[in-house]
């Protein structure tokens, strides 16, 4: 994420993620996946510009369903979280999906294209909603991955 690469850069060092981390991580994940998937509508970016223009911010609502302090504030959670665990959530919500863009391929790449997470540590997760109820969370295979999937199929 271009935003973050301050982080990357101070980040020299390696940094195990606790137990209460990975609580905190699958605790906010849950949340932003069950919760903001319903209320995913007036698109200000269409998918394929994003491609080209990665979103520079953690929380995306281009659907604009999220009232701005609630925006604001999940956006301060998602940076402060990085702070704490150095793993980086990028979340992005439209209203719809064009028809002729496959969801799942279209997840990796903007996954690719945001640079998420720090480089070297494949620390990154991914949070696409639709309107209608698409959900992909790609990420890169690492613990963190595994621990995200784990989380997602017990609920």
């Amino acid at each position: 994420m271009r935003q973050c690469s301050i982080s990357r850069e101070r980040s020299g060092g390696s940094l195990t993620t606790s137990r209460r981390s990975f609580k905190t991580t699958l605790t906010l994940l849950a949340f932003l996946a069950l919760v903001l998937a319903p209320i995913a509508s007036a698109l200000a970016a269409s998918p394929q510009e994003l491609l080209a223009n990665p979103p520079k911010r953690y929380f995306n609502d281009y659907a604009q369903m999220v009232q701005p302090a609630t925006a604001a504030s999940l956006e301060s959670e998602l940076a402060n979280f990085e702070r704490e665990t150095s793993n980086q959530i990028l979340v992005v919500i439209f209203p719809d999906w064009p028809a002729d863009l496959v969801f799942d391929d279209y997840a990796q790449s903007l996954y690719r294209a945001a640079k998420i997470g720090q480089q070297g540590k494949d620390n990154g997760v991914l949070v696409l909603l639709t309107k209608e109820g698409k959900i992909r969370i790609p990420s890169s295979e690492t613990n963190l991955h595994r621990s995200f999937a784990r989380s997602i199929t017990m609920k």
